[in-house]
């Protein structure tokens, strides 16, 4: 499959819920909604806004950009209301009408954030929807998973 196939396979929206956790912190359950829109450079514009699933107050909020390099190989570059900037480089494997990618990144914190030293990112983008499974390093606490969600395409692509 090609950079243009891979791309048009991504874009749209996507709501579903999630859940997170981390061993500093109590569980937690939440709403998200998620776009991928295509530029005319190319590139994936992307957002995500979360939402508490108990009473609806917002949650978190991240935006930025995805690169499909090759059909191989892509970037995300993410900035948090927070102070976190992520610049993140991964792999993409295609499966049918599957795509699969894998992304890792080192984290830049502003002097007031949270310390985040590295994350990972996996998703699974398929006909019905995106998959996704978030792991975070601090300052405590190694590598380990913070949040999984399992949203629905709800229009565009395919």
């Amino acid at each position: 499959m090609d950079v243009d196939a891979i791309k048009s396979l991504l874009v749209g929206s996507y709501q579903g819920q999630g859940v997170g956790g981390y061993p500093n912190i109590s569980s937690f359950e939440y709403l998200e909604s998620v776009v991928f829109i295509l530029s005319p450079k190319g590139f994936l514009e992307y957002r995500s806004n979360t939402r508490s699933k108990v009473d609806g107050t917002p949650m978190h909020t991240e935006c930025g950009y995805l690169r499909v390099i090759s059909p191989e190989a892509v970037e995300l570059v993410i900035a948090q209301p927070t102070g976190i900037a992520e610049v993140g480089v991964g792999s993409i494997v295609v499966d049918n009408d599957v795509v699969a990618m894998r992304i890792e990144a080192r984290p830049m914190v502003s002097p007031t954030a949270k310390f985040v030293g590295s994350t990972l990112r996996e998703l699974r983008f398929g006909a019905d929807g995106l998959e996704y499974s978030f792991s975070m390093e601090t300052d405590k606490v190694e590598l380990t998973w913070h949040l999984t969600g399992d949203l629905s395409r709800i229009e565009g692509g395919r």
